[in-house]
């Protein structure tokens, strides 16, 4: 999995690509401090066009995340998820209230 941040004003863009699975929790950690380091209220905008597919540690990461930018009063959205990414995210969607822009 390979990310790039783009901060804007109001929104911080996270582009994923490629194949997010257990040995990639370092990086989407790392990835993960990038929500604090941004002052403002901002929402978070997770595209994930580019990624392939998740494993259940990758998935519960995803939870994770929406789970933190609640709590530092942020909005994440997962955006334009494709095949098997939308196919977790859309079963997840049902019992954590995410947020998916197609």
């Amino acid at each position: 999995m390979r990310y790039v941040l783009h901060f804007g004003p109001e929104v911080l863009h996270i582009d994923m690509e490629g194949i997010f699975t257990f040995a990639d929790s370092r990086d989407f950690h790392h990835m993960m401090s990038a929500l604090t380091t941004k002052e403002g209220r901002g929402e978070i905008r997770l595209n994930v066009h580019r990624l392939e597919s998740v494993d259940c540690t990758a998935l519960s990461l995803l939870m994770q995340a929406h789970d933190f930018a609640k709590r530092v009063h942020r909005v994440l959205v997962f955006v334009e998820p494709k095949g098997q990414v939308l196919d977790a995210l859309t079963r997840a969607a049902a019992y954590n209230g995410l947020r998916i822009a197609a």
